[in-house]
């Protein structure tokens, strides 16, 4: 059986090397360029519908609440989150409140 020399696995493993640091870079450049945009239009649009929409209904709430002129208790759930991207974490914000009018 022929013995190896410590020089015949340097290419290959040099080959390895070199494919990895590609693969390494180009995973560096897609996490630094692409996803933060992603996240960002993923952002815009979940602000745009959901949040913007309980606010919306949270501000109309009140609106009808000072118009009553009595005390009224309100109650609204605001869904939070990054708005539908792969690596999303959120949940949901409720807040009750309390409108006792001036007498």
């Amino acid at each position: 059986m022929k013995g190896f020399t410590d020089e015949e696995a340097v290419a290959p493993v040099v080959a390895v090397m070199l494919v990895l640091a590609v693969v390494v870079t180009f995973l560096a450049v897609y996490n630094a360029s692409i996803v933060p945009s992603l996240k960002a239009e993923a952002e815009v649009m979940h602000i745009g519908g959901d949040v913007e929409e309980s606010f919306l209904r949270f501000a109309a709430d009140i609106d009808s609440a000072a118009g009553m002129k009595r005390p009224v208790q309100l109650s609204e759930s605001l869904v939070l989150g990054g708005g539908g991207y792969a690596f999303e974490r959120g949940g949901t914000l409720r807040w009750n409140a309390c409108y006792h009018p001036r007498r």
